[in-house]
């Protein structure tokens, strides 16, 4: 009787270890730095070449170099919802929406819009 139980033990053991490691993880993993610059580096591209926004030389040059505020959630593996925005001196917001897989830097790009904001407060006017 005593064999029969560690037979038993020993084969529930097997089981839960290989069939644990049998199913798909959905284990949410957030990109890595060179990933993060790629991502970065492709909406700056995209934004800065788009027919419909003639950014001034002051405003191509912020976004070159400043980073832009990143949001994400993610739900996945690298994937997510993710939002990424310059605030320009200009006063006009740039931003990417992106859902996916963000490794698919271009395929992600859901929404690019360009957000012009006019404060009339004389606090921030000069």
């Amino acid at each position: 009787m005593l064999k029969y139980l560690y037979f038993l033990a020993i084969t529930f053991f097997i089981v839960a270890i290989t069939g644990c490691s049998s199913v798909k993880s959905n284990k949410v993993e957030k990109l890595n730095k060179s990933e993060y610059e790629k991502l970065v580096q492709s909406a700056r591209t995209t934004l800065l070449n788009l027919p419909t926004y003639r950014a001034s030389e002051k405003d191509k040059e912020f976004v070159k170099e400043t980073p832009p505020v990143f949001r994400v959630k993610y739900n996945g593996y690298k994937t997510g919802k993710y939002l990424l925005k310059w605030e320009l001196p200009s006063g006009k917001t740039l931003q990417v929406f992106g859902k996916g897989n963000m490794l698919d830097y271009m395929d992600s790009f859901e929404k690019v819009s360009i957000v012009s904001i006019e404060i009339n407060d004389s606090k921030h006017q000069k």
